[in-house]
């Protein structure tokens, strides 16, 4: 992990040169550092997050990337387009059942919003 105020640092940055902020938190995220993810030592809110590892406790693969609500907007809401194209490793059962269940948990969690 960083330095705490150093993602503050890089999250002005990218606001004062309007750049998305990227945090990768596959290693960090879900409690790993004693926080749901790494960004909120900081208090940082990313645009976009990926995820992975912790989302099933590693054990089947799948990951996410979660962003925030006016770029997941840009996305197209079709009946026939709602999520992206998954992908999955040979000869590994599909991940897809068990994450749907985290993925609407995801949705109604409002942990960014919460005052630190």
């Amino acid at each position: 992990m960083p330095p705490i105020g150093w993602l503050k640092a890089v999250r002005k940055i990218c606001d004062d040169l309007e750049v998305l902020m990227i945090a990768d938190e596959v290693i960090t995220g879900f409690g790993r550092t004693g926080r749901w993810f790494g960004v909120e030592h900081d208090g940082v809110v990313p645009d976009i997050m990926s995820v992975a590892k912790g989302i099933t406790s590693g054990y089947i693969p799948l990951s996410a990337a979660i962003a925030r609500r006016k770029l997941a907007d840009a996305f197209p809401r079709t009946p026939s387009r709602k999520t992206f194209t998954r992908t999955r490793t040979p000869r590994t059962p599909s991940p897809v059942p068990p994450g749907s269940p985290i993925c609407r948990s995801c949705r109604r969690t409002t942990w960014w919003k919460t005052p630190r």
